[in-house]
């Protein structure tokens, strides 16, 4: 940063020329050394890409790049989506196997069909009524009593006790089925729906970076255009007092010949630089406003996303709710106790909420392993395929940010087609402030007579110019500080490692795979094991 040159009592400053008091060191842009690291493939992400395609494409740029045709697009969707048919496959088996044993009946295919037959042809309702058969009494004539039981013979006893065998082998895997429901759910929650939020909020983070890197860029492009229209004006107020006087400065002394010379090249400089912005800035601006706008629309669309993720901790925590209720449900039937509770989790209301959720889980499970493939088919080369992107809509950027922003999506290592008139600005700009370095050197240390008399001016045209020289010197270095840091803020380490931290939470999400949430319900029904 610059040194400015103003009077200090305190520091002896007096002795200092006139001109020295009111100079500014002319500032420069220094060229930060940052380099954005490479990109790592996440071994998630590069698993996930390798999946079985089954012969069909991986390759996800014809799509983004519009070249892919019809079957082409269909090749890779069916790709993507292949895994996810094989589990919704299996899921669909799993199921009509379990409803075409309930349909057989136990009679046929025993406790497959879901509830056990005793030996003995004993059992237990849901009003828990217990019979083993029934006795008939014969009187004749109070005379005598004939007794004839009906009872069904009891099996012997190692009927039962292989009965009872199967009955606590299958209470043990469903328990250990509901174990492993529940440590799924956690693990879906630690490790998947966190990810998700944690993704969500990297995203949201490299969103407020990006509008705050915007704004600042807009307020020195406005400050870059406010300061120019100020030096345009002190130029105009000197073309006034240039009419009046036929020149500014038109006597052929040659002091007097210095300053015409130093004042014509700062009004063709400031003229050269308002055309030159006029072009450039004006769009760049417009630009920046116009990715602000989109950074607030996928703000607003990633609150959105949020309404997803307590649609999955709320069926998360509703599986498990129904599974500690079945669990519930086994230990009464352990203790042999059959009431309207063992009815409403068999019958009523437990397993049909819980199948409807199970099919549901599935349903989302296969849609998270399509998204995570895709995903991953992405993240694999994030910046090609985002350059991909970009390019196919380059029409939709008018000034000269598109340039930059595949600068920073490239790594940095693309120079940005507007660098150059950047550049241009940057000469103009320096060419106005050693014009004005010039005039101020020059005018300064005279008083406003002795201007006057070099100039041919009157002593108001002479205050009027020496304060105009004074001002637009100033607004000279207002441009030039404004510049320099419009060129700071579009280094690359400003925005490069926003769009990393962008691409970190993008490859991350797709690391998680939710279907462990689901794994436990592949255990036995419940009714099997609810009734002894």
């Amino acid at each position: 940063m610059g040194t400015n040159y103003w009077e200090d009592p305190v520091m002896g400053n007096n002795d200092r020329p006139d001109h020295q008091r009111i100079l500014t060191e002319l500032e420069e842009f220094n060229q930060s050394s940052y380099q954005p690291a490479p990109y790592l493939v996440p071994q998630t992400v590069e698993n996930r890409h390798n999946s079985p395609r089954f012969g069909l494409p991986s390759d996800i740029t014809p799509l983004l790049d519009g070249s892919a045709s019809k079957n082409d697009a269909t090749d890779y969707i069916v790709g993507i989506a292949i895994g996810a048919i094989i589990v919704l496959a299996v899921a669909l088996v799993w199921f009509f196997v379990i409803v075409s044993l309930k349909v057989a009946g136990s009679e046929k295919v025993g406790f497959l069909a879901g509830r056990f037959s005793e030996p003995a042809g004993s059992g237990s309702g849901c009003n828990g009524a217990e019979k083993e058969g029934t006795e008939v009494q014969l009187e004749d004539n109070g005379r005598s009593e004939l007794r004839i039981s009906t009872a069904v013979p009891v099996a012997d006893e190692g009927k039962r006790k292989s009965f009872k065998r199967r009955v606590w082998f299958v209470r043990g895997m469903f328990i250990l089925s509901g174990i492993g429901v529940i440590v799924g759910g956690a693990l879906f929650y630690s490790m998947g729906v966190t990810a998700f939020q944690s993704s969500l909020n990297s995203v949201k983070e490299g969103l407020d970076l990006t509008q705050a890197a915007a704004f600042k860029a807009i307020d020195l492009t406005n400050n870059v255009l406010k300061a120019s229209d100020d030096v345009e004006q002190e130029i105009e107020e000197g073309q006034e007092v240039e009419r009046e006087a036929g020149q500014i400065c038109g006597l052929d002394d040659e002091v007097a010949i210095q300053i015409q010379s130093a004042y014509s090249e700062l009004e063709t400089n400031v003229d050269q630089f308002k055309r030159m912005i006029e072009g450039s800035l004006k769009g760049f601006e417009k630009d920046l406003r116009s990715l602000v706008s989109l950074t607030e629309s996928i703000d607003d669309s990633l609150d959105s996303a949020n309404i997803v993720f307590v649609i999955l901790i709320a069926i998360s925590m509703l599986m498990i709710g129904l599974i500690l209720a079945q669990l519930v449900g086994v230990l009464l039937s352990i203790f042999g106790i059959s009431n309207w509770l063992t009815c409403c989790i068999r019958n009523a209301v437990i397993w049909p909420l819980f199948t409807l959720l199970l099919v549901l889980s599935w349903i989302l499970a296969t849609l998270f392993l399509v998204l995570s493939v895709g995903g991953a088919d992405f993240c694999i080369s994030p910046d090609a395929h985002v350059q991909t992107l970009l390019n196919r809509n380059e029409d939709q950027f008018d000034g000269i940010l598109f340039g930059f922003i595949i600068f920073y999506v490239s790594g940095c290592s693309i120079a940005p087609p507007g660098t150059s008139d950047i550049m241009d600005l940057v000469g103009a700009v320096k060419g106005m402030v050693d014009n004005a370095h010039a005039l101020i050197e020059t005018v300064g240390d005279m008083n406003l007579d002795r201007l006057g008399e070099t100039c041919g001016l009157t002593a108001a045209q002479a205050a009027a110019f020496n304060s105009l020289v004074t001002l637009a010197h100033d607004a000279t270095h207002v441009v030039n500080r404004s510049m320099i840091g419009l060129r700071e803020v579009l280094e690359c380490e400003t925005f490069n490692p926003i769009y990393q931290l962008d691409n970190k939470a993008a490859a991350d999400e797709g690391a998680e795979d939710d279907l462990v949430m689901y794994e436990g319900g592949r255990g036995q029904r419940g009714d099997e094991v609810e009734n002894e």
